[in-house]
């Protein structure tokens, strides 16, 4: 999302009209906070943005920097 408002230009204020939010919701997302959101909820906002063949989820497993920390 934060692509498509640099790419085309828009503001926080348009980017929440589009997606139905409020700007402090969306400068939420817009600034990483996406942990404060259901997968569900941020499908459905870029869904407002994007068509539905363009949204795409990549989930990757969680990497381990230092795997001899839980080591026992």
């Amino acid at each position: 999302m934060v692509a498509y408002k640099q790419d085309n230009n828009l503001s926080t204020e348009k980017i929440a009209e589009r997606i139905n939010l409020t700007n402090s919701e969306t400068q939420d997302i817009l600034f990483y906070h996406i942990d404060y959101f259901t997968l569900d909820r941020l499908i459905t906002y870029a869904g407002h943005l994007f068509s539905t063949s363009e949204v795409k989820v990549i989930i990757e497993p969680k990497k381990d920097n230092n795997p001899h920390a839980r080591t026992v």
